[in-house]
């Protein structure tokens, strides 16, 4: 089978759509099936090679030109939904939003409470496939000025290192993290160590503002994936404070890893780790936040009982689960098709 999967992130960007291409390319050509990703979104949908057996589209919105040149020409069609689908194109551009779902055979959901998010008619297309930590390296590691070679000694100087792993940009509410560490007592050892390329210039004025006004945050830029690897091993614990996600990556990757989490009680963080996650905080609320800091700090049994959760939900995120859930909905939607 000749499969298409069209993302909206270019060659060589870290960004999430275009690591789950590069996994989701590598799990159909370990199946046997012949792949290729393109980046398509608006006008671009033209320049794509069709026809094909079935296509994968990444990002509802974005992707939808693609999406309706596959329709038009009875291609079967898996959409995958991300974050800003469910929670700002669905309102902002409501129409595209639902013939995008419209068109689609099957709907995939990155986590388990992506159904609240989607008309309830639509449901009977939509599947779960929650992320792993397979990806295809396709940059190099160690690009000039990526590496930071200060990271294993500043790891090593904090007694409880805290790593934000998330570009800084408005839906990932990266400074809620550094708030909530200008309330934490003097006598805490914890320091923000936050890994994340910056959206704009004025996000990265920001972040260096907030390192000059708070000593226990640091803001790293954008790592390597080896050295965002050995920050989420050494670090104490992970925090992700996003006021919408679409079922975050980096989450499966802290739980491989035996990285704990703190995070956002949003349903893209909650549909991952479960409602009853005891490591949840109110979204947007520092306060809360730095409680949860100071209790894992101050309290070894907390933060045991949410490693060892952490640690149980690493099978949820295996490759091989994910390369089943996701070649059942190829499977799928070419019968749907038909």
């Amino acid at each position: 089978m000749n499969v298409l999967v069209i993302s909206p992130a270019v060659a060589g960007s870290r960004a999430g759509n275009r690591a789950t291409a590069l996994r989701y390319r590598k799990f159909l050509l370990d199946a046997g099936h012949d792949c290729r990703i393109e980046q398509a979104f608006e006008s671009c949908a033209g320049s794509v090679e069709w026809p094909v057996d079935c296509a994968i589209v990444l990002h509802a919105i974005r992707g939808r030109y693609a999406i309706a040149e596959a329709r038009r020409r009875g291609i079967p069609l898996v959409v995958v939904l991300t974050g800003t689908d469910y929670y700002k194109s669905q309102f902002t551009q409501p129409a595209e939003f639902e013939t995008a779902l419209e068109a689609a055979d099957v709907l995939v959901c990155l986590h388990d409470l992506g159904y609240r998010s989607v008309p309830e008619r639509f449901h009977s297309k939509l599947v779960v496939i929650k992320q792993s930590t397979a990806f295809e390296e396709e940059i190099s590691p160690s690009r000039p000025g990526e590496s930071d070679s200060g990271l294993t000694s500043l790891i090593a100087s904090s007694s409880m290192p805290i790593a934000v792993i998330g570009h800084l940009r408005e839906e990932k509410d990266p400074f809620r993290a550094a708030l909530a560490a200008k309330l934490l007592p003097p006598e805490s050892g914890i320091q923000i160590l936050h890994a994340g390329g910056a959206h704009s210039s004025q996000w990265a004025t920001r972040a260096r503002e907030e390192m000059s006004l708070t000593p226990r945050y640091h803001w790293l830029g954008e790592l390597s994936r080896g050295d965002t690897e050995q920050l989420l091993r050494q670090a104490a614990l992970m925090i992700i404070s996003s006021v919408m996600e679409g079922g975050a990556n980096i989450v499966s990757e802290a739980c491989a890893l035996g990285c704990p989490v703190l995070a956002s009680n949003i349903d893209g963080n909650m549909g991952l780790l479960g409602s009853d996650y005891p490591g949840l905080f109110e979204v947007g609320d520092e306060q809360a936040l730095m409680v949860q800091l100071l209790r894992c700090e101050t309290d070894p049994t907390y933060l045991t009982r949410l490693t060892t959760i952490c640690q149980g939900l690493a099978t949820d995120f295996t490759p091989q689960q994910e390369a089943s859930e996701l070649l059942d909905s190829v499977a799928r939607a070419c019968l749907a098709s038909k």
